[in-house]
């Protein structure tokens, strides 16, 4: 497959509460190959090699992202043209016109069928792409469900230790309040140790160990994005993002409340922690394999998305049990750690958690194509798309992600 660089146009919101995103893709054309093709026809097994031809069009659709139906997107006023024309064609298998030197006939009649069927499965793929994100609909469901969930009521202690009495924990509340003052920096005490931060390159978090990351992409990061779709035949199409680096560009922490002490409950622990703004990049190769339809595609495209949020933070507070009298004979230095005293911890579980994200901006780029100045709409239109579909996906899910 040789592809050009389309263009992609996302409409802007309109009215109050927009619910949908306009997209249109347009200037599309690639240029594709074929080594073997098996088709059934006219009572036969037909056997093609070396079929070449192009894929021209435009597909438009109406995106909604739901996340509250089956699906975290839906297409409405779908519709794609593609105009599939194949330009060489070797046939094995005979037909009887073929003794009577009609052959070409037959060819350029294989070649409309070709065509059309193309043009079809074109046109019902694009518009059935919202189906593949059921499994994104479900992880969204998932991480709700575990908002809502209702923490098992605590035990009720006869002689609770308070936190608030800890000398430890009130000297490390005093530690962060005059943090800033005393000129501490948990950035600045990080930066020798992260190499590359504030450059374009940046400080490589995940990735190969051979390129000087601190450790290797999680297999279960690496197989979260990689997903099959049988179809006709046990038949396959496959996608996975691959060779995936996560780069730390740059980062603030404008807040440090570690721990929090609640005078109306002692045996509560409590943060507040904030990062903001905070920049990093994803690198890595955008991979689709298919053996659908006994035609071969292997499509690979290099790219980078550029994050960066205003603010990432946290709050919330622990349950920390613990029974005074065996908690106050421990020695001062296991008294340091909670770690150290987890023997005479009778529970510890996390009791209250409101995290809380503002995003900025988002830049996406792709290996450059032939047309850099189509490579530059096409990542604009990425961008502007993925701004829109965040904001309509909030707007459509308010009254479920607020409960």
């Amino acid at each position: 497959w040789n592809f050009h660089v389309p263009s992609l146009e996302v409409q802007p919101l309109m009215g109050h509460g927009a619910t949908s995103v306009k997209m249109n893709v347009s200037d599309v054309f690639a240029e594709f190959k074929v080594e073997y093709l098996q088709a059934f026809g006219d009572g036969k097994l037909w056997e093609i090699t070396q079929i070449k031809g192009t894929i021209l069009g435009k597909f438009q659709t109406v995106m909604s992202p739901t996340f509250k139906d089956k699906y975290a997107l839906e297409f409405s006023e779908c519709s794609g043209q593609p105009e599939v024309r194949v330009t060489h064609m070797n046939r094995k298998t005979w037909h009887t016109a073929d003794y009577f030197g009609l052959g070409i006939i037959v060819t350029r009649k294989v070649k409309q069928v070709l065509e059309e069927q193309t043009e079809k499965i074109f046109k019902q793929k694009l518009c059935g792409l919202y189906e593949f994100t059921e499994q994104a609909q479900q992880q969204i469901d998932n991480a709700l469900a575990l908002q809502e969930a209702t923490p098992p009521p605590r035990e009720n202690l006869s002689n609770p230790y308070l936190w608030q009495d800890s000398r430890i924990l009130r000297w490390l509340v005093k530690f962060n309040q005059h943090a800033r003052v005393n000129r501490f920096s948990i950035k600045s005490s990080l930066e020798p140790f992260l190499t590359g931060l504030g450059t374009s390159e940046g400080y490589c978090v995940w990735g190969a160990k051979s390129e000087g990351c601190y450790a290797e992409t999680p297999k279960a990061i690496t197989n979260a994005l990689r997903h099959a779709w049988n179809v006709s035949g046990g038949r396959q199409v496959s996608a996975a993002l691959e060779d995936l680096s996560l780069r730390l560009l740059d980062f603030t922490i404008p807040k440090v409340e570690l721990p929090t002490l609640f005078d109306n409950d002692g045996q509560l622990v409590g943060f507040d922690l904030a990062v903001g703004p905070l920049r990093f990049k994803l690198l890595g190769s955008a991979v689709i394999q298919s053996d659908a339809y006994n035609a071969h595609c292997d499509i690979r495209k290099d790219f980078s998305i550029d994050v960066q949020l205003s603010i990432v933070g946290a709050s919330g507070s622990f349950l920390v049990q613990a029974d005074a009298d065996k908690y106050n004979a421990l020695s001062a230095a296991q008294k340091a750690s909670l770690a150290c005293a987890d023997s005479v911890l009778q529970c510890f579980r996390l009791d209250r958690f409101k995290p809380y994200v503002g995003l900025e901006k988002i830049d996406v780029y792709v290996s450059p194509g032939q047309d850099g100045e189509a490579s530059i709409r096409l990542v604009e239109g990425l961008q502007t798309l993925v701004d829109e579909l965040i904001v309509t996906g909030i707007n459509n899910a308010q009254s479920k992600i607020n409960r």
